[in-house]
C-alpha cells in the first residue's frame, strides 16, 4: 500500500519542519537529490560533462529547486541555460548559483538538449500553464525531449491528478518528503513517468491519518483472489474442460490504470462481463 498526501498536508508538514532547521535546508536537500537523479540520467547517455540541460524555471521554491540542482550540474560540467519564465518572481538564491556556477539564461528553448528540468509549477499551481509555459512544454513534449519533473509534473492538479490543457510529459518526476495524489491516481499519473522519491526529512511531521491510501496489486490480490474452478466432478462437463481465464496484469503506470484503480477477478464463466480493456491468455 502506498500513502500519499494532499497539498495542504504537505504544506503544515513543510512548516513544522522549518521550524526545526536553518533556512534553506529544505530546499538544498532537495536540490542534491534532484541533481543527483538527473545528474544519473545524463550518465546513461554519455556522462554529465558536456551535456546540454534546460531549466524550466518559474517562480518560487519550485523554479528553486530546479535552480540550485542546475547549478550543482554546472560544477560537473555541464552546459546549463535557463529559461525564466517569471523573471520578476525567480527565485534569487538559486539563480545567483545558477551564474556563480557558469550557467546562463536563455530567452528560447534550446534546439539541441540531453535533458530539461521541468521546474515551471510546484504544489501551488492550480488551473493550467500560463501561455509562455505553454508553448514551451508543447515544444518539449513534440520533440521527445527527456524530461524530469521538480516535485509533480508542471499543469496537473495534485489533489485529483486531472490534467486541464498541456502538461508536461516526464520521463522522471523527482518528488520531496512524499508522494502526492497527482503521481499515483487520476489521468495524471501516467504524466509523471519513473517517480523518485527523495527524503528531506518530512515523514515524521505528516499525519498519517489524512494520507490517501492507494493500493498496489500485491493487496488488491490479497483482498480479490483469483477465481479458479472447482475439479471436475462429472466427466465430460463442457464448463469444468474449458481453460480458466486471467486477465494480463497491468501497472498501475499504465494509461488506463488511472481509470481502473483496482483489479478484479473475472472467472471466464459463460456470459460474465468482462472489460475491453483486458486481454486474455490461457494457462
Amino acid at each position: 500500500m502506498r500513502r500519499a498526501w494532499r497539498v495542504g498536508d504537505v504544506r503544515a508538514a513543510e512548516e513544522a519542519l522549518m521550524r526545526t532547521v536553518p533556512d534553506g535546508v529544505l530546499m538544498q536537500r532537495a536540490a542534491v537529490g534532484l541533481a543527483r537523479r538527473c545528474a544519473l540520467l545524463l550518465a546513461e547517455r554519455g556522462g554529465v560533462y558536456g551535456s546540454r540541460v534546460l531549466l524550466l524555471a518559474g517562480a518560487g521554491n519550485n523554479g528553486g529547486d530546479a535552480l540550485y540542482a542546475g547549478a550543482l550540474l554546472a560544477g560537473r560540467g555541464a552546459a546549463v541555460s535557463a529559461l525564466l519564465l517569471a523573471p520578476q518572481r525567480v527565485h534569487q538564491g538559486g539563480l545567483a548559483a545558477l551564474r556563480r556556477a557558469g550557467g546562463r539564461v536563455v530567452d528560447a528553448v534550446p534546439r539541441d538538449l540531453d535533458l530539461a528540468v521541468d521546474g515551471i509549477v510546484g504544489l501551488g499551481g492550480s488551473g493550467g500553464l500560463r501561455p509562455s509555459a505553454e508553448a514551451a512544454v508543447r515544444l518539449l513534449n513534440a520533440r521527445g525531449t527527456t524530461i524530469v519533473a521538480v516535485d509533480i509534473p508542471s499543469g496537473v492538479d495534485v489533489d485529483t491528478g486531472g490534467l486541464s490543457g498541456p502538461v508536461v510529459r516526464a520521463d522522471v518526476t523527482v518528488t520531496f518528503g512524499c508522494l502526492k495524489p497527482a503521481l499515483v491516481v487520476g489521468p495524471a499519473a501516467p504524466y509523471a513517468g519513473e517517480v523518485e522519491l527523495v527524503d528531506i526529512g518530512l515523514e515524521p511531521w505528516l499525519r498519517a491519518d489524512a494520507a490517501l491510501a492507494v493500493p498496489e496489486w500485491p493487496d488488491i490480490e490479497r483482498w480479490w483472489p483469483a477465481w479458479r474452478p472447482p475439479p471436475r466432478s462429472t466427466p465430460g462437463a463442457s464448463w469444468a474442460s474449458r481453460p480458466a481465464r486471467r486477465p494480463i496484469r497491468a501497472r498501475l503506470s499504465s494509461p488506463w490504470a488511472a481509470r481502473w484503480p483496482a483489479r478484479r477477478a473475472w472467472s471466464g464463466t459463460r456470459g460474465a462481463p468482462r472489460p475491453t480493456c483486458c486481454a486474455t491468455t490461457r494457462r
